[in-house]
């Protein structure tokens, strides 16, 4: 469904450690060539398309996707990067 929206070029969808459900779903966009694109407007298209419980936790806005030598996403990355998310920043 996120690849319908006509500012995403890319996206990735990954689970994150949740301590209640033992897991919740962050997606990772990348916008179009000249598009500016925020979590809100992913997430308020999201609304329309889909049921509530089925929208992602989580939602960032990346320049890029982390890709391999083949350009192929790299989901490890962004399991990683996930697992961090609502994690203080001790700096």
């Amino acid at each position: 469904v996120i690849y319908t929206h006509p500012k995403v070029l890319e996206t990735a969808v990954v689970g994150m450690p949740d301590s209640l459900r033992g897991e919740e779903v962050v997606a990772y966009v990348t916008p179009k060539d000249g598009s500016t694109l925020t979590a809100e407007d992913i997430a308020d298209f999201l609304q329309v398309q889909m049921a509530k419980y089925k929208i992602p936790k989580a939602i960032e806005v990346l320049t890029e996707l982390p890709k391999g030598p083949t350009g192929k996403i790299l989901k490890r990355v962004l399991r990683d990067r996930a697992s961090h998310i609502g994690e203080d920043d001790p700096e």
